[in-house]
């Protein structure tokens, strides 16, 4: 899955790569073992070029917290997942799933017709949003619930450079029983 990895000061889907501050690999290195200043890491598929739209942006925090972007071949957000530090470790903690009208183009994110946020924590306990533009445009159901099977969402700081459990959109989320939801396992119906 991993191609090219570069790094960069700030970036946003927004931004353009030319208008980016590019840190070399030492400094991202040095940002990301003392932690005193936030940075992203962008990365690209394998077989693609830079210069293209990364599919993937991990933004390494000054907290230590870890936001993931999961991007689609035209750009448009279709999945962030963020992890907490706690304890220690990182926390798989909020996830966000998004759609839009279609996968034609690029959309802005908050331009979704649908967004599902899912909010978890260690105890099990668990909160999902979710905000249907199309079928429902003025609410967001809520749906709570606990004993959640959330036990395998705790992950290691890994290595510098070592982000693969981080670009694995589906980290700790335990295989969908028969006739589950796949997008968000068996937490959601």
């Amino acid at each position: 899955m991993i191609g090219s990895i570069r790094y960069a000061d700030y970036w946003t889907e927004e931004r353009a790569n030319s208008a980016t501050t590019w840190l070399d690999v030492e400094e991202a290195k040095r940002r990301y073992e003392t932690g005193d200043a936030a940075f992203t890491a962008l990365v690209w598929p394998r077989g693609s070029e830079v210069r293209g739209r990364p599919r993937c942006a991990i933004n390494f925090g000054q907290s230590r917290r870890v936001r993931v972007v999961f991007l689609n071949e035209h750009g448009s957000r279709v999945k962030t997942v963020e992890y907490d530090w706690r304890d220690g470790r990182l926390w798989r903690w909020i996830t966000t799933d998004y759609e839009y009208p279609n996968d034609e183009r690029r959309y802005a994110f908050d331009r979704a017709t649908e967004r599902v946020t899912a909010t978890f924590e260690p105890n099990g306990d668990a909160r999902v949003e979710i905000v249907d533009r199309v079928a429902a445009p003025q609410e967001k159901q809520v749906i709570t619930f606990e004993d959640a099977p959330v036990q395998n969402f705790w992950l290691d700081r890994p290595p510098f450079e070592a982000w693969g459990d981080l670009l694995n959109p589906e980290y700790g989320i335990p295989d969908p029983p028969e006739g589950r939801s796949v997008r968000l396992g068996p937490l959601i119906e």
